[in-house]
């Protein structure tokens, strides 16, 4: 019996250094890829000499690259447990996070509670909710954000007017890496990280992800919270 258990932990051990290998050659290849497209455009920028026009696209392809690490870094460190929680107020994070990227241009509108308390690590939320938005924003021209308390669960939803996703891979686009061809995989800066980390973060808080396909199109991102945690 002993030996059975110590064979068992032992490949499940093995599973997950496997998996963990598997991922981060992945993230490598992918941050390879996507990286030669920005640097190939500032080598010939700079063969060229346009110095009236080089410094703006020298700096958007900077800020590509600096995106593709950022969520790389932060899939890899995973230190969403390190935050210490508190309450946060839920319904006025959503109301002034739509407010904000309203400023700028963006048809965004929030419509639930003002208030809706959350014992949470309220950097993550943000972060995650940042994620689905942006995500939101840019296959989607009008945006629709709500919330509810449904029988001591909160619940979040994102709702777009894009191209949507099929619903045969609704369940692979929250995995690592994953960019869907042609109309959802343009995203600048983007290596398929960002629906894998508001995965991790909103299980990290003991919540679910769904994605929902909307008619007649686009996608609904369904976040359920319990409301103590």
């Amino acid at each position: 019996m002993e030996i059975r258990r110590a064979a068992r932990a032992f490949n499940l051990m093995q599973e997950r250094v496997t998996r963990s290998i598997h991922d981060r050659t992945r993230m490598l290849a992918a941050i390879s890829h996507d990286l030669r497209t920005p640097l190939t455009r500032m080598r010939l920028q700079l063969e060229t000499e346009q110095t009236d026009l080089m410094r703006d696209k020298l700096l958007r392809d900077i800020g590509l690259m600096q995106s593709m690490v950022a969520s790389a870094l932060a899939f890899l460190s995973g230190n969403f447990d390190e935050e210490d929680k508190e309450w946060l107020d839920l319904g006025a994070l959503l109301s002034t996070l739509c407010d904000e990227y309203e400023e700028t241009g963006a048809i965004i509108s929030y419509e639930g509670p003002e208030q809706m308390p959350i014992f949470c690590r309220p950097n993550a939320i943000n972060r995650a909710l940042i994620n689905l938005i942006e995500n939101a924003i840019h296959f989607g021209e009008t945006i629709l954000v709500t919330a509810s308390l449904e029988a001591g669960t909160i619940v979040v939803e994102l709702a777009d007017d894009g191209p949507g996703i099929p619903k045969d891979r609704l369940r692979d686009v929250v995995e690592p890496f994953v960019r869907l061809d042609p109309s959802r995989s343009s995203r600048p800066g983007s290596v398929g990280l960002g629906l894998s980390i508001v995965k991790e973060i909103v299980e990290a808080h003991g919540g679910t992800l769904e994605l929902i396909d909307r008619l007649p199109t686009g996608l609904i991102a369904r976040v359920v919270f319990p409301s103590r945690n």
